[in-house]
């Protein structure tokens, strides 16, 4: 138990378990301006009440989030938009993706995927 009036040092023997999850979304935020200043658009799903769908753009910058934030497994979503062309890398597992503007995901319960464009450094 903490005292309330003294100072209390806190040792944090085990690894923090969200550490490199919060790590890694904190870097997305730093590095895509479609996090912090882009538009969102909500994508519609037959599971609305079980899965969370959207897209932010700002300029070239796009991020893909899905969360499946129910137990249900092997939920679809169908993803029609132009914003979702390309090729996107997903944050956490660090593997490309080409996507057409009309794709299908499928999540497990509780999966959460988040999908960032690449963007081409060279101009021509």
């Amino acid at each position: 138990r903490l005292k309330f009036f003294d100072k209390d040092a806190i040792e944090w023997k085990d690894p923090l378990q969200l550490q490199d999850f919060y790590a890694t979304l904190l870097q997305l935020r730093n590095r895509n301006k479609a996090i912090t200043e882009g538009e969102t658009f909500i994508l519609p799903s037959q599971n609305d009440g079980e899965l969370m769908a959207y897209l932010r753009k700002k300029d070239e910058n796009v991020v893909l989030v899905l969360l499946n934030i129910s137990d249900q497994n092997r939920l679809h979503i169908p993803i029609q938009n132009t914003w979702l062309q390309g090729n996107f890398i997903n944050v956490f597992s660090g593997l490309n993706f080409t996507f057409t503007g009309n794709d299908s995901f499928e999540l497990q319960g509780g999966e959460y995927l988040v999908y960032e464009k690449v963007l081409n450094e060279e101009k021509s």
